[in-house]
């Protein structure tokens, strides 16, 4: 019975181990299918797309396979040119597989000069050979050819068509821009002579601190000659022409007085001095 039962389940062991070696070789990791054709370097180079038109950027790519065990791949140079083409970007990188390094370069080729503009049809370009050098060789390798396309066929240019591009729907606006501008422009004035006028209502209560603070010019006079602060005759009499300066304007006749009393031909009573402040500041306080 129970080996009735033991060779079914042996055979169904042995399926499913059958079945998973051939999943497992084929899905095992593939080796390298790189043939060097007995050099220790190797190249391969292609150039996309064949047939661009002027203009096209191209991709030219290159992979340089290089035998680990006779060449360091640090060692390998590659040369390569493509006048009339620029290169504008590059990309490098390195790999190893199968017991090889591939040295893989990606360049990106623009030419917008007119060297590169077709005359006819068509122009074909050949690049200059692709060198790779390494210690003890060289390897030269041509570059297939690039056949380049103008935008502009001949017929095109025996018939030329302007391409005008549809009219566009007419825009329409809730409120006229001109409207808006000016409306715009006069709220700007506005908020400036708003802000203006703030400025200046914030700043007239410093400037009425100031004037108290410092007073004006004939307060000031009238305080010089009060107080004695003036230095001599000299000074006393300078003080009351200044104060005759301060007082045309105001009043005339104390204006004139002042005046005298500067010039008297003898030095200026205190009294007198006095008597004038205060009858001033009587006439500057009315």
């Amino acid at each position: 019975m129970k080996t009735r039962i033991a060779l079914p389940l042996a055979g169904l062991a042995a399926a499913i181990a059958l079945v998973a070696f051939a999943v497992a070789a084929l899905h095992r990791p593939a080796q390298s299918t790189i043939r060097l054709g007995g050099g220790p370097v190797a190249a391969r180079r292609d150039i996309q797309p064949a047939e661009p038109q002027f203009g096209d950027p191209v991709v030219a790519t290159i992979e340089v396979v290089v035998d680990q065990r006779r060449v360091d791949p640090g060692s390998v140079r590659i040369d390569e040119r493509f006048t009339p083409y620029a290169v504008t970007a590059s990309a490098r990188s390195i790999r190893e597989t199968g017991g090889v390094s591939i040295l893989r370069v990606v360049d990106r080729l623009d030419c917008l000069d007119p060297a590169c503009l077709p005359k006819g049809a068509a122009a074909t370009f050949r690049f200059p050979r692709l060198r790779v050098a390494y210690p003890g060789g060289v390897l030269v390798a041509a570059w297939p050819p690039l056949r380049v396309h103008p935008r502009a066929q001949p017929a095109d240019l025996l018939h030329p068509v302007l391409r005008v591009e549809p009219p566009q729907a007419h825009v329409t606006y809730r409120v006229p821009p001109h409207l808006t501008g000016w409306a715009l422009l006069a709220l700007a004035l506005a908020l400036a002579l708003g802000g203006l006028a703030l400025f200046v209502w914030a700043l007239l209560p410093w400037l009425r601190f100031a004037r108290r603070r410092h007073g004006t010019s004939l307060e000031r006079i009238l305080d010089e000659l009060t107080n004695g602060s003036t230095s001599g005759d000299g000074g006393r009499r300078r003080t009351l022409e200044q104060l005759a300066r301060e007082l045309e304007p105001l009043d005339e006749t104390l204006s004139f007085e002042s005046h005298v009393l500067a010039w008297a031909p003898h030095e200026p009573e205190p009294a007198a001095i006095s008597d004038l402040a205060q009858r001033v500041r009587m006439v500057v306080n009315r």
